[in-house]
């Protein structure tokens, strides 16, 4: 995945707007018409969670593929609900900060 610079350079070309405003002070960028133009389209996005709706899916049928009975269903998903909190598992980016050592 690129740097998140690159990104955010890529929807400013897409918009064809140049951010003046970056080169101002940030208590000054309210006041920019640039930034006040780029603020509205941001603010107009609609945000989705792709991974989080396809994991949910996922699931779904899998379990459909499970059993075909709901009860059964429900009992499976509180199964690994359980199991979830039982055997609690770290992010891998936490995990790696722990091991670095300290400066």
């Amino acid at each position: 995945m690129p740097p998140p610079i690159i990104i955010e350079r890529f929807y400013l070309q897409l918009t064809n707007i140049h951010p003046t405003f970056l080169e101002l002070p940030v208590t000054q960028w309210a006041s920019d018409s640039t930034f006040i133009e780029l603020s509205g389209i941001v603010t107009s996005l609609q945000v989705v969670n792709d991974a989080a709706e396809r994991a949910v899916k996922f699931g779904s049928d899998f379990t459909k593929v499970l059993t075909k009975s709901e009860k059964q269903r429900q009992n499976i998903l509180q199964a690994v609900e359980l199991s979830r909190r039982a055997f609690p598992t770290q992010p891998e980016s936490v995990s790696i900060v722990s091991t670095l050592p300290a400066l």
